[in-house]
């Protein structure tokens, strides 16, 4: 925050008008006292739900019935949840406020011409078919414009994006740009796609490839940007972690996150196992649901909890689906306690 600053000509030194506040004590003209230890939330708090803590105890006896899979938790023992943000965030004042505007006609509601009139100024599509969530719109398109053997690529495929694909009998080809397969070097956009590798796939695969896919919501590629034409677009951020932080943390805190991995990508369509390129741990903070304490709380538990990594002994899966199994699979620790001590 203190570099936009800078970019206005501001200094270390600089002070304000009435104060002798420094570059620790304030960043920008619209906000003139924050200091650097303090982040405040640009809204105020109105309807409040409580939130339920548990004792070490409770957690643990909720993780064995859940058969520490976290996706199976009630989510009433859970103290802060950043499984997803979708569909999670809190409403604005202004949407509440419209709520009795909207229109529940079957069909011709005006709130579909908004609807419609705003997905055609965004992205200049002339036809617009609304669906309850991007799995069913994904669903939807495989099934009229994939068959067997069909290659899909795409920068990095989401989970049900992939199940999509492989249902219908299609290949999700993954093409990556190098720094993407890297999560610990510093690049921009990081989430692109390797066009060589996209040419090569076009060239030995003609006529197998129905659509070239890219997802800017690359939380399956550690969250990194892709580049656009018109700027770039960032999902939620990925931290690097090893398997069974997502369990540990879970029973440390009672925070819920999602384990981007081979739990979630390592199953391929014909059963075999094949290790993710990546592991990654995704923390989904929900707009506007959580205050800088709960993010500060959990980060100082992340913190504790990579301090005993070497105190995690591991699950293994005792059953699954075939498709998705993250959602529903049945784990158990390798040896005794999941976390020792």
């Amino acid at each position: 925050a203190w570099r936009r600053g800078e970019a206005r000509g501001w200094s270390s030194t600089t002070q304000y008008p009435g104060d002798t506040l420094t570059r620790e004590a304030a960043y920008h003209d619209s906000v003139p006292l924050m200091f650097s230890h303090t982040s405040i939330e640009p809204f105020r708090v109105r309807t409040v739900e409580p939130i339920r803590q548990t004792t070490r105890d409770e957690r643990a006896a909720a993780l064995r019935a859940a058969d520490y899979n976290v996706l199976r938790l009630d989510a009433r023992d859970v103290l802060i949840d950043l499984l997803t943000d979708s569909g999670t965030g809190a409403m604005s004042a202004n949407r509440w406020a419209a709520m009795p505007q909207r229109g529940e006609s079957y069909a011709g509601a005006r709130s579909f011409h908004r609807f419609r009139a705003a997905v055609a100024d965004i992205a200049r599509l002339t036809h617009v078919l609304p669906t309850h969530q991007g799995r069913a719109a994904e669903r939807m398109l495989f099934t009229t414009m994939v068959r067997p053997g069909d290659l899909v690529p795409n920068n990095t495929h989401v989970d049900t994006t992939r199940t999509n694909i492989e249902d219908r009998g299609g290949i999700a080809l993954e093409v990556p740009c190098a720094d993407g397969r890297d999560p610990s070097l510093i690049r921009p956009c990081k989430g692109n796609m390797d066009l060589d590798a996209l040419d090569q796939a076009l060239a030995a695969h003609a006529g197998q490839l129905p659509l070239v896919m890219r997802t800017v919501t690359n939380y399956s590629g550690d969250g990194q940007r892709a580049r656009r034409r018109t700027g770039g677009w960032r999902d939620t951020t990925c931290s690097r972690s090893p398997s069974g932080w997502v369990k540990c943390l879970r029973r440390t805190t009672c925070a819920t996150a999602a384990e981007i991995g081979s739990v979630m990508l390592g199953l391929e369509p014909d059963g075999r196992e094949v290790s993710a390129r990546m592991a990654l741990l995704r923390l989904a903070f929900s707009r506007r649901v959580y205050a800088q304490s709960h993010v500060d709380y959990v980060a100082a538990v992340l913190t504790y909890v990579r301090g005993r990594a070497n105190a995690l002994r591991g699950c293994g899966i005792v059953e699954q689906p075939t498709a998705l199994r993250h959602f529903t699979e049945r784990l158990a620790p390798l040896v005794g306690e999941m976390y020792a001590g």
